[in-house]
């Protein structure tokens, strides 16, 4: 009997495993994070996100993600490193569609989203 069950839950777990959906993202070190950044802030939106014209498929992760470039523009409140500026436009993207809610991806990429300003349009 004991046997019978370890033969199911083998079984289950093996087609579980083939039907996970995860991506492959290289982890990298707050230090190595910073040695590698030429602007490190500690910030607060100006704007909500606004798409640019920029479609392009993200190859660096596994498997790759289309994606929409989109810009924030930020009001610094601390310069940790680099040139002291009041505002930044941050560059960054978005999934170009949205994930379906009944799909978990773990490990996603870490894509931003910011809300900015209650006021904001």
């Amino acid at each position: 009997m004991k046997r019978r069950v370890g033969i199911v839950a083998s079984a289950l777990l093996a087609l579980l495993i083939s039907h996970a959906f995860g991506y492959t993202i290289t982890p990298w070190s707050y230090r190595d994070l910073f040695a590698k950044s030429d602007f490190v802030v500690v910030a607060s939106p100006l704007t909500r996100p606004r798409d640019t014209n920029e479609r392009m498929t993200l190859q660096t992760i596994s498997p790759p993600m289309p994606v929409v470039g989109v810009s924030t523009e930020f009001r610094t409140l601390l310069v940790l490193k680099g040139s002291k500026r009041q505002r930044f436009v941050l560059h960054h993207y978005r999934e170009a569609c949205k994930p379906d809610p009944n799909k978990v991806i773990i490990g996603g990429p870490p894509l931003l989203d910011f809300e900015g300003p209650k006021d904001a349009s």
